[in-house]
């Protein structure tokens, strides 16, 4: 039972091995490929998030400062809306009949 039907030739397990270790060559540099490119999506999609945080915020603000130049046109309380972080409170009145503004606008540096 011990006989080779089959004569193999003597270099062969050494080939096996060596095709074995190329496969697994192989694959561990397409995993770490992937590892590389995956952690890079994750960095993008942080980027992403933090872009689409800030649009966000500038929108938040910009209907925030138009709802309160709204709300000094019709001349409504101002205490309502949020002050600046910052920056002096404005100090500042809209003349309806004459169509400008009075007074110090805050430290915006407009006036």
């Amino acid at each position: 039972m011990d006989e080779q039907k089959i004569p193999l030739p003597p270099w062969l397990p050494w080939a096996t091995t060596a095709c074995l270790a190329a496969l697994v060559a192989c694959l561990g540099e397409l995993w770490i490929l992937e590892r590389a490119r995956m952690r890079l999506m994750q960095e993008q999609v942080l980027l992403a998030n933090a872009a689409l945080k800030g649009a966000e915020n500038q929108l938040e603000a910009e209907r925030i400062l138009d709802r309160r130049e709204h709300a000094m046109e019709r001349g409504e309380d101002m205490s309502s809306f949020p002050r600046p972080q910052g920056r002096a409170p404005p100090t500042q009145a809209w003349d309806p009949h004459g169509g400008s503004w009075s007074g110090n606008r805050g430290a915006c540096g407009r006036s």
